[in-house]
């Protein structure tokens, strides 16, 4: 759910999207470790993870626990752990723009996940919310010049488990509807001049407005 420093004795660090397995638990406390590095385990708050149902795979001293979570929960966060090392990298380049834009969908993203996690929402708002999120997904790797991700219903499809023929039928859909000239948005931007004072009158006058971007210091 959150990042968590380990500024406590015997902490465990641990990232947004980091899968953990718990040992025990004390008085709102957690004792584990992360599966990405099984060697380490730590102490930390049960309010900084969610708990979500897995299933153990080959039990035993070299045994697995598989998350059984949304396919698109696991999307997004693989996605964003990867994001998130090429964003900072964004800053160092100093491209500003994709640094901001990319930085806005991040926080979308995981303002999404929040809503899917906490599994309040009807099955309709569900599939408007991983609408949203797989179109995020879409336009980051997009920008980032990553791979598209084939799907079907909005979850990843593994390659080696379908056939050439519908994976290039996936494919060929996703770059149609990305093809798909998108409607003009028109925008209506109301003025209202409460005063004006100028020293001459009865001559000509004209008065000037312009739109100013902030991002880039400069008028429109």
């Amino acid at each position: 759910v959150a990042s968590f420093r380990a500024t406590v004795p015997h902490g465990l660090t641990l990232e947004i999207g980091d899968t953990v397995q718990i040992l025990e638990k004390c008085e709102g406390w957690y004792r584990g470790f992360a599966v990405k590095n099984l060697n380490i385990k730590g102490i930390f708050p049960s309010r900084y993870v969610h708990l979500k149902n897995a299933y153990i795979k080959n039990k035993g001293q070299f045994e697995m626990v598989i998350p059984t979570e949304d396919a698109v929960i696991t999307e997004m966060t693989s996605t964003l752990r990867d994001w998130g090392t090429m964003w900072k990298q964004l800053y160092v380049k100093n491209e500003g723009d994709l640094f901001h834009r990319l930085g806005h969908i991040m926080n979308e993203i995981l303002d999404l996940r929040r809503q899917v996690l906490l599994g309040h929402l009807t099955h309709d708002r569900m599939k408007d919310v991983k609408r949203h999120i797989t179109a995020r997904l879409d336009w980051g790797n997009e920008q980032l010049g990553l791979d598209l991700v084939p799907r079907k219903e909005f979850a990843m499809v593994d390659p080696e488990e379908i056939s050439i023929t519908e994976l290039y039928r996936l494919m060929e859909h996703r770059h149609r509807k990305k093809d798909t000239p998108v409607p003009a948005s028109s925008h209506h931007l109301f003025v209202q001049m409460k005063s004006l004072m100028c020293s001459n009158l009865g001559e000509e006058l004209e008065v000037i407005f312009s739109l100013y971007d902030s991002k880039e210091s400069r008028p429109i």
